[in-house]
């Protein structure tokens, strides 16, 4: 799931869309994931291996908020 909303082109911006039906709480949890993200690959430039990823606790963080966004999105 993770690996779609990166590869998804625009995902903060696009999960802002007012043709979405979603609530301001949806539309807010979809930006804190994205900004997770965001800070993660700034601070991971370049191409890392699976194993670090895994295995570093800011990547923990995003699973733990794309846990929380499923949630939010899918009540």
């Amino acid at each position: 799931m993770i690996c779609m909303l990166l590869d998804t082109y625009s995902f903060a911006e696009g999960s802002q869309e007012p043709y979405l039906e979603i609530s301001d709480a949806q539309r807010a949890a979809c930006l804190r994931f994205a900004n997770l993200l965001k800070a993660f690959s700034r601070q991971h430039k370049g191409r890392l291996d699976e194993h670090e990823v895994i295995d570093d606790p800011d990547w923990e963080k995003i699973r733990l908020a794309a846990k929380e966004l499923i949630k939010i999105l899918y009540p």
